[in-house]
Parts: structure tokens; sequence; C-alpha cells
């Protein structure tokens, strides 16, 4: 009965948590843009959502290792209520640069506090071998819910309430949540802090990947895709506003094919491994990505949802693909290490393409920022083409073939 409960108030914790994950990306430039109508404003916003989290990250792995899950679900979902309470207040300051100003902070510290409720969640699950997998199991389909109806839900409140109201029930929904997780996570850890890599280890962890060539190729693959992809949606959503002039029930039923699209890559590589090899698979989801974004060309809302759908579906089937590859890869003595690498490797573009948007996106137009993602994303391909990573298996049929043998 214990875990049964365990299991239920998880599910909602997470699907909490997730919510905001999904709904404040939108909600808080939507917030920007009535503020300001910039897209520059709404650029930055999205560099200190997606920046601030990985590099605070990196720096504060030694205390988070050490807190426990209440604490840490209590100062993300807390945090998150009082920046929420704290924005509506400024707002009615009616001082545009403070307003501006606030928010991107805003933003950062929202990624910030993401992540710390994220970790409450991975760190609370009880249990060892199957029954962990299934509590896991339990909690990921919340959580896969949540994500494909966030950001809608979100654009939904926004064009019924207003985003003032909608910003004010994000900050009830996280208090009411991190109050209830502050209670039902366990308040002490038992797992071994985690140590903070010193410059000498990032060099070496950084050597040890570069030493592995099909981890290398997808450490320059996810580079160079997060850069594609912080050049579309820094300012996707000015981009359905203020240049289609969509309404926000539009906006909402956008966001939900871009979700339903995403969710979708999670099942269509299972069936495509007793085929293909993983080698032949990697050009295969990239190039299904360029033609997505080839699609944002037509002006649009549907055509651009239907686009970012595709790219949601191939971005995603590739991250399945490749969180098996690097598992298969990299030795488990050097798997934090080189992992955390290549993380910091494949998010270290963003705000390069971030500032491209800020700083020249509305002298360019949406037309050639779109064609240089699809550029981008083509030359993904090249390096699937081209290195270790369309190799994988390739003495083997398909991929399942090529795991049995290792196996």
């Amino acid at each position: 009965m214990h875990t049964r409960q365990f299991a239920r108030r998880a599910q909602l914790l997470a699907g909490t948590t997730t919510f905001a994950d999904v709904a404040t990306p939108l909600v808080l430039p939507w917030y920007g843009y009535d503020v300001s109508h910039s897209l520059a404003l709404m650029a930055i916003m999205f560099l200190a959502e997606a920046l601030l989290p990985v590099m605070a990250g990196l720096g504060l792995s030694a205390p988070l290792g050490r807190m426990a899950p209440a604490a840490l679900i209590k100062w993300g979902q807390g945090g998150r209520a009082v920046l929420f309470t704290a924005l509506l207040g400024v707002a009615e300051l009616y001082n545009h640069d403070l307003v501006c100003t606030a928010l991107v902070i805003g933003s950062g510290i929202n990624g910030l506090c993401s992540v710390l409720a994220e970790s409450a969640i991975q760190s609370a699950i009880p249990g060892e071998g199957q029954a962990l997998t299934a509590m896991a199991e339990r909690i990921q389909r919340a959580i896969t819910v949540m994500k494909m109806i966030g950001a809608p839900v979100g654009a939904i409140l926004i064009a019924s309430v207003g985003p003032d109201v909608t910003v004010g029930v994000l900050a009830a929904s996280a208090l009411a949540s991190g109050l209830a997780g502050a209670v039902w996570l366990p308040t002490q850890t038992d797992a071994p802090a985690v140590v903070t890599p010193t410059t000498g280890q990032w060099t070496e962890g950084f050597h040890k990947l570069w030493r592995m060539p099909v981890i290398r190729s997808l450490a320059l693959q996810a580079m160079t895709g997060n850069f594609g992809w912080s050049l579309v949606m820094s300012g996707f959503l000015f981009y359905l506003l203020h240049t289609l002039h969509v309404t926000g029930h539009t906006v909402s039923g956008v966001y939900l094919i871009i979700a339903i699209g995403s969710v979708a890559g999670t099942f269509v590589v299972t069936p495509l491994l007793g085929r293909f090899r993983r080698g032949r698979l990697y050009p295969v989801f990239l190039l299904g990505g360029v033609l997505g974004l080839l699609m944002l060309q037509w002006p649009s809302p549907w055509e651009a949802a239907l686009g970012e759908g595709i790219v949601g579906l191939c971005d995603t089937a590739w991250v399945v693909l490749s969180t098996g590859v690097r598992l298969e890869r990299i030795p488990s003595s050097d798997r934090p290490l080189v992992l955390t690498t290549s993380r910091l490797l494949s998010n270290s573009l963003v705000p390069v393409g971030g500032i491209i948007v800020a700083l020249w996106g509305i002298h360019w137009g949406f037309g050639t920022l779109f064609g240089l993602a699809a550029g981008v994303k083509a030359l993904e391909v090249v390096i699937a083409k081209t290195t270790a990573v369309g190799r994988v298996d390739e003495d083997a049929c398909c991929a399942v073939a090529a795991m049995r043998v290792a196996g």
C-alpha cells in the first residue's frame, strides 16, 4: 500500500513539475511579448532559460548531490512560486526596463528551479531492479502525458484569461506541489555526495570523449543540432504572434502538434531496430529534420506546426538511439564524467543561436533564420554519414542483431 501510495503521489508531483517545465517556456516569453513586442527580449529569455541551468548545474553538482528530495522540491517549486508572484508584482510598476530585466532573470531562475524539481523526483524513486524500473515507468507516463498537453494548456489559459492570471495559476500550482513534495518525499538521502569536477577532470573528460569516435561524433551532432534548434525556438513564439498574427487558441493547437510529434519519436525507434542498423537510422532521422525545417518556409501556422512536429519526432528518435549507444560505448567508470562533458559540449552553441536571433533576427527575417537552421541540420547529416556513428552495427543486419552479438 505504501508503494502504491507513493507512486500516486510521485506521479502527481512529476506531472505538476513537468507542467511548469513545458508551460513556462511559452508563458513567460508571451508575458514578455505583451510587455515589449520585442524579438530580442524573447530570444534573450530563451537563452537564459536554456543556459543558466546547465552552467549552474555544473557548479552546484556537489551541494545538490547532498540534498534530500524533500529539500530539492521545496526549493525548486517553492522558488518558482516566489518567482512568479514577484514577476506579477514587478509588472505592476510599469517600468519597462525593470520588467524586461526581471523577465530575463526570472527565465534563468525558472530553468534552475526546473533542475531542482526534476532531481527531487528522480532521487526519491524507491526500490531496486524490476521494482525500480516499474516505478520509474509509472512516473514517466505522467511526465509524457504532461509534456504533450502542458504547453497547449498554457496557451489556452493565456488566450482565455490573460498572461497575468496564467502566471498566477503557475505560482499557485508550484506552491501547492512544493508544499506537498516537502511532506511526501524523503527528508534524508543516503546517496553519496557528488564531487564537482575540477578543471583537470573536465580536461580528462574531454580527452576521454574525444578518444571514442562514436561518442565524439554524437557530441558534434548534438552541438550542431542544438545550435540550429536555438535559431528556431528562440523566436518561434514571436513568429506565430507577430508575423503570422495567430490567436492564442491557434498557438495552443500548434504546440499540441509539436508535442505529439515529439512524443511519437519515443515509439518509432524500437520497431525499426529489428530491421535496420543504427548507423543507417541516424542520417534518416536527421534528413527528416531537414524536411521539417524546410516546411517552415511556408508562412502558415499549420505548416509550421507540422514541420516542427516532424523535427520533434526525429530529434526525439535521435536521442533514444543515442542513449543506448552511449551506454554501450562508454565504460561505466567513465560514464558520469564523459556524459557531463558531452552535455556541456552539446549546449555550448545554444547561446550563439540565441544571440544571433536577439541581435539580427528581426533584420534577417524568419525565412533566413529557418533556412539557416535547415542548413545546420543538413550539416548534421554530413557528420552522420562521414564519421564513426554512421558505421554503428556495420557488421550486422540490424541493431537488434548487433546488440545480441555484443551481449
